[in-house]
């Protein structure tokens, strides 16, 4: 590898490369554009190619539509969309019929003004997975993947971010896990698997977004400060114990003092004494 790196695939004027993923050559692809259109359709389709090459098309763009996401499915799970005003849906990866690759696909979202375009798109597999909704002006809502509704495919979806009137919108969609694990193993290689770049009408597509790995820092500084504040809150508790434990010690040796057989004794006789 040089240190300048080496052309992974060959861009026309006006193109970029988006996301890139690991496959196991038998996986299925979801691309999903920001009109809310989707196609699914088989690996295989994408023949073996070198570097230098363009690549073939995944889906065809309609007038103004761009590449939003795109996904690998390798069983079960769902596809996760957020628009870009913080609406968003997950719906089963079954609801997608699967097609051969170069066709328009279908709809995956019904775009409004309410709800705005289709800005990022995952697929999931747990609903106890996590997820980070980032915003263009840096917010960033931390989810757990179940906790946002699974719905059909031509719906708007439901709020799951709610911006403020000057936030341009959601940009990205980044797993939780996938951070974690990268920031605690970064010395660790991982297995060699196929790799397939695919060249969408002005975008080229994978499963990975490059523009993530561009607010990698963030996203650590800010799971840091997160880790800070939980750390903080235990420490807050473990004061309020503390002074919990300091206010009941003199009730608490009364009340050894009431369980002493002698003072028993005398109480029992002072109630006999009232009783009669």
């Amino acid at each position: 590898m040089r240190r300048n790196g080496l052309i992974a695939i060959n861009l026309q004027e006006g193109d970029e490369l988006d996301w890139v993923t690991p496959t196991s050559g038998k996986d299925a692809i979801i691309i999903a554009t920001a009109l809310g259109k989707a196609i699914r359709f088989g690996e295989s389709e994408v023949r073996a190619m070198g570097r230098d090459t363009q690549g073939v098309i995944g889906i065809k763009l309609g007038k103004g539509d761009t590449v939003a996401g795109m996904g690998t499915v390798t069983g079960d799970g769902d596809v996760l969309v957020v628009t870009e005003r913080g609406y968003g849906k997950r719906t089963p990866v079954g609801d997608y019929p699967m097609h051969h690759r170069a066709g328009q696909g279908v709809f995956t979202l019904k775009v409004t003004d309410r709800v705005g375009k289709l800005a990022a798109m995952r697929v999931v597999h747990d609903p106890e997975e996590e997820v980070l909704i980032i915003s263009a002006s840096g917010m960033v809502l931390r989810t757990p993947v179940g906790a946002i509704s699974q719905i059909g495919r031509q719906t708007q979806g439901v709020i799951v971010m709610r911006l403020t009137a000057e936030d341009p919108g959601v940009v990205a969609i980044a797993p939780v896990g996938a951070i974690e694990e990268g920031m605690s193993s970064m010395s660790h290689r991982p297995p060699a698997l196929e790799v397939t770049p695919i060249v969408v009408e002005g975008t080229i597509s994978a499963v990975w977004s490059v523009k993530l790995a561009r607010q990698g820092r963030a996203l650590a500084a800010m799971l840091e400060r997160e880790r800070g504040l939980v750390q903080g809150d235990v420490a807050r508790l473990h004061d309020t114990l503390e002074e919990t434990r300091r206010l009941w010690e003199p009730w608490r040796r009364a009340l050894r003092w009431l369980r002493h057989p002698f003072v028993a004794a005398l109480l029992a006789s002072f109630w006999r004494r009232v009783a009669g």
